[in-house]
């Protein structure tokens, strides 16, 4: 009976050990048959230019202010100029078949954090976190709102090719259980009349449009991508997306992005950000 028990430990140790080595790779089929759905189309992505990707030499590490460390900067490509105004990203209607997923979400965003404690003797949880304000009157949040010493706004441009925003890769001292404040301008080419926010997250994730509260992610809201979908009528021109992210555990990220009321997307105008 003992070795019966042994035998089922090892094989267990084994499966687990080979789910934590997939884990990412089966997050990013799951993620692709999803957005596959949501859209009506098949989206595949370049192996090529996957290989590519993976041959690119190691970035650069990057100080990063409160970080108390190295930004590891595994998903993310960090600015090394001082954020002066959330980055902008210009979004046009494109009913092409995209060969990288990351080409239908918003990916440069100005990062704030990293918050760790709650009010005292509260223990966090991820949740309590996208309750409690950090910053005070936090949906009028800006890169010209006076911060808490040590902390400053961080530019950085999500690069995992199924489109998630990392703010954790960008502080390697913080282990599990934090939050971040995510900022971004986007600037649409023409009005969408009921049009839809796609949302999507790891944890906890709300979102501000224009200084107002769209969306809360709730314990029964999917943790994935495109858990949410907002309806809106856009407007031509710039608008401010704030994003609120934490975390319990390993990594947070989140996903942005827009499709018009026919579900085409509403995706990044490749090179011409401003």
């Amino acid at each position: 009976m003992k070795k019966i028990y042994i035998s089922f430990l090892i094989v267990f140790v084994v499966l687990a050990a080979i789910f934590t080595i997939c884990k990412n790779l089966t997050s990013g089929i799951i993620n692709t048959a999803l957005i596959a759905v949501g859209e009506g189309s098949n989206i595949q992505i370049d192996k090529g230019a996957l290989e590519a990707e993976k041959k690119k030499k190691k970035r650069a590490q990057t100080k990063i202010a409160g970080a108390g460390g190295m930004a590891a900067a595994a998903l993310m490509r960090v600015s090394k100029e001082k954020t002066v105004a959330p980055p902008v990203t210009k979004l046009a209607k494109n009913a092409e078949k995209q060969k990288f997923k990351k080409n239908l979400f918003v990916l440069d965003w100005a990062i704030l954090g990293p918050f760790t404690k709650l009010n005292e003797g509260e223990a966090f949880t991820s949740l309590k976190a996208l309750s409690y304000e950090f910053i005070k009157d936090e949906a009028k949040l800006s890169i010209s709102t006076p911060l808490p010493e040590g902390l400053a706004w961080q530019t950085a441009t999500g690069i995992s090719l199924d489109g998630k925003v990392t703010p954790s890769d960008l502080f390697t001292k913080v282990k599990g259980k934090a939050a971040f404040y995510a900022i971004a301008e986007v600037e649409f080419d023409q009005d969408y009349p009921d049009a839809t926010l796609w949302i999507g997250g790891r944890d906890d994730v709300k979102v501000w449009y224009d200084g107002k509260e769209i969306f809360a992610f709730n314990p029964k809201t999917p943790r994935r991508v495109d858990a949410a979908q907002i309806k809106m009528n856009l407007t031509k021109g710039k608008h401010t997306i704030l994003v609120k992210n934490s975390f319990n555990s390993w990594q947070s990220y989140f996903y942005i992005r827009f499709t018009d009321s026919g579900k085409v997307p509403v995706i990044p105008v490749q090179g011409k950000k401003s």
